[in-house]
């Protein structure tokens, strides 16, 4: 049987899990607006293979990655980034 994380662990698996959560819903926004690997490095300056390794989760996202991409899309962040089902404030 597994034990429960430390509560000291449970915001870095939160994060982590929300990192890896980020590139496959970046792939998801990119393709539903039927848009290429080029036409975003081409809008966003990253190289292909950056967004490449970032949407299959080989690649750690970080805000210079992050912060263009939306604009890339026509997309603002409140409706491209997936809310966390944890992320949100426990009821009381």
């Amino acid at each position: 049987m597994q034990t429960p994380p430390e509560p000291a662990d449970q915001p870095k698996e939160l994060v982590e899990s929300m990192l890896g959560a980020v590139g496959p819903r970046l792939r998801d926004l990119r393709q539903r607006r039927q848009l290429k690997l080029s036409d975003v490095a081409k809008a966003t300056g990253l190289s292909t293979s950056t967004l490449s390794r970032l949407e299959s989760g080989h690649r750690r996202p970080t805000l210079d990655v992050l912060i263009p991409w939306p604009r890339s899309t026509g997309s603002p962040w409140t409706t491209s980034s997936a809310r966390h089902p944890r992320a949100t404030p426990a009821s009381t």
